[in-house]
């Protein structure tokens, strides 16, 4: 093979710990042979103008580290039947990770898939190298395992990984009918459900850091629960980690996982929802800001920001308005119809 092949798709203690912490250095050995990098990009369609940008990006990319981005064009149209996702709009994009083994040459044996909605911080190629030890999939242990697959005893907690970051041996990986998730029961997360149930016994676990999947600490449960429950109007998990382990990761991350509503392109109103008057509550996540910083220098920069921007602020004034002055917020919701029928 060639190179690295990547496929792209009450414990305030927590924070605290984060902020007394600096920037994630590398600590990985930087002895690593300099073998080319290719991106594969799994895509539904993609504007011309989209990749002209891939393109500037790729050269921008190997001003620094010689790599590739291929682009592989799927249709949604075969998993139309599963359940969608997407916060800014329903989609099926999500399974076109288990076509990886379709789309790439035969001659790939190792590839790391990543979602898009991670942020890498440390030299992936200590990745790319783990020892799998004779397992089809790398991957980290899901940050609460309470969904149903776990609790009817298909899988077990402690073997219930996230799917947004997988180190995966090609081979092993091929051997899988993976189009047998057209008949999976299970449609809580079902492309993830369907990775842990065919792969049962053959994921290997990998260290917290590479998948760092961070929720408020309002949202976990460090003490040993093990079922979700409500507390002050919000859900609270079960953490599948200690409190120790998930402080460790927090603070030297390799791969962060920008899931639960965190992603620094969106923005969300964590209030209770039962309680309309309820002060606003926006928790970013703690690597927002290193998020937007590498964002600046990226050629799709504008793209990113005017949507979020926009988005921002119309979340922001419905949640003020719904809380602070109700009676306005009908008369608001009224006049914002208004403007998007005269656009």
């Amino acid at each position: 093979m060639g190179g690295g092949q990547v496929k792209h798709c009450s414990h305030s203690n927590l924070d605290s710990s984060f902020r007394d912490s600096q920037t994630p250095k590398n600590t990985q050995s930087t002895a690593f042979p300099p073998l080319p990098v290719t991106f594969h990009l799994l895509c539904d369609t993609l504007r011309s103008s989209t990749q002209r940008k891939l393109h500037i990006l790729e050269s921008t990319l190997n001003a620094t580290y010689p790599c590739t981005i291929a682009l592989h064009p799927l249709s949604q149209d075969e998993f139309a039947n599963l359940t969608p996702w997407g916060e800014a709009g329903a989609n099926w994009c999500a399974y076109f990770r288990l076509k990886i083994g379709d789309v790439l040459d035969s001659n790939i044996t190792r590839c790391v898939y990543l979602d898009v909605d991670t942020l890498v911080l440390d030299d992936i190629r200590a990745l790319f190298i783990s020892d799998l030890e004779g397992r089809a999939i790398g991957a980290v242990r899901n940050v609460s395992a309470d969904v149903p697959i776990v609790r009817d005893g298909l899988v077990s907690a402690q073997e219930y990984h996230n799917s947004g970051v997988l180190l995966i041996d090609l081979p092993k990986w091929r051997t899988k009918d993976l189009t047998q998730i057209q008949d999976f029961a299970y449609t809580n997360a079902p492309d993830q459900d369907f990775i842990n149930f065919i792969f049962r016994g053959e994921i290997h676990t990998l260290g917290f850091r590479w998948n760092l999947q961070w929720l408020h600490n309002s949202r976990l449960d460090f003490e040993g629960a093990t079922h979700r429950y409500e507390r002050d109007g919000i859900e609270v998990l079960p953490c599948t980690y200690s409190l120790e382990t998930f402080t460790h990761a927090l603070r030297n991350p390799a791969i962060v996982h920008m899931l639960g509503g965190y992603k620094p392109w969106e923005k969300l109103n964590f209030a209770p929802q039962d309680k309309p008057r309820a002060k606003p509550i926006f928790h970013t996540n703690p690597y927002h800001k290193h998020w937007w910083r590498i964002a600046r220098k990226n050629v799709f920069y504008p793209q990113i920001l005017l949507p979020y921007l926009k988005r921002s602020l119309n979340i922001t004034l419905s949640a003020y308005t719904k809380a602070y002055a109700p009676a306005l917020y009908p008369i608001a919701r009224k006049l914002k119809h208004l403007l998007k029928r005269r656009k």
